[in-house]
């Protein structure tokens, strides 16, 4: 980064939880500046999802349970859901593997915010959510959430 921006920073005690937001006029900047905060997001608690022109900050327990669907993949979290155009593979690699586990070719889920498991049809299981949400775990996966689950 060469251009010389504006940068101010601002301490407010009265935050329950620091909040960073990043403005700026260009997408093009704002994905220069995210690239170079990324190293210092990785394995922390949060992390960064590119949502059209914005960049959401996310912690990683908030996430419920991530989907791809024509090419594009939901993040649900425990506020919201977020549509960007990356990968279920690279989300899945950000994500910390004794939590998240993979529960179908599209999709992924986070093992605490599960409240029931239940049989399905043809060996498939049902994961009920915390949000409400009813997830198919694929057959070919059973075996890896049982094993992330202790069953």
């Amino acid at each position: 980064m060469r251009k010389n921006y504006n940068i101010e920073l601002s301490i407010e005690e009265h935050l329950s939880e620091d909040n960073i937001i990043i403005r700026c006029q260009s997408p093009n900047t704002g994905a220069e500046i995210m690239n170079q905060l990324q190293p210092l997001n990785k394995n922390e608690s949060s992390m960064v999802i590119k949502q059209d022109d914005s960049y959401i900050i996310v912690k990683k327990t908030d996430i419920i349970f991530a989907e791809v669907y024509q090419k594009e993949l939901t993040v649900y979290t425990t506020e919201d859901e977020h549509k960007t155009s990356s990968t279920l593979a690279s989300l899945y690699e950000d994500l910390p593997k004794q939590t998240f586990v993979q529960v179908s070719k599209s999709s992924l889920i986070n093992i605490h915010h599960i409240k029931k498991v239940e049989p399905s049809f043809s060996g498939n299981l049902l994961a009920h959510l915390s949000n409400g949400m009813k997830v198919s775990i694929s057959r070919r996966y059973v075996t890896l959430l049982k094993e992330a689950l202790g069953i």
